[in-house]
């Protein structure tokens, strides 16, 4: 059911986003990311502990799905050279 589901979701949209709760937590996200063209991982950097989210970099890291991370809540020191929107 899933697969037929994605492959009319994939004909309609452009692009589709499934939500999942974080590893090991919850393994819906193994079983949606064979449906998936990548797995991207939100971090927030000062609530996500250390331990749980190792645990869930190595989950990910065993598999064989394109995966990537977004790193929330980083304070950028404004005499720091980069690129940067607002505050």
């Amino acid at each position: 059911f899933l697969s037929e589901l994605f492959d009319v979701l994939r004909m309609e949209f452009d692009f589709v986003i499934v939500d999942c709760p974080p590893l090991p937590a919850v393994t819906d996200t193994l079983a949606l990311g064979n449906f998936a063209d990548l797995i991207l991982s939100v971090v927030f950097i000062n609530k996500t502990r250390k331990h749980v989210f190792a645990a869930h970099n190595r989950i990910i890291s065993q598999s064989d799905f394109p995966h990537g991370i977004i790193i929330n809540g980083v304070k950028i020191n404004s005499s720091a050279y980069g690129y940067g929107y607002g505050q």
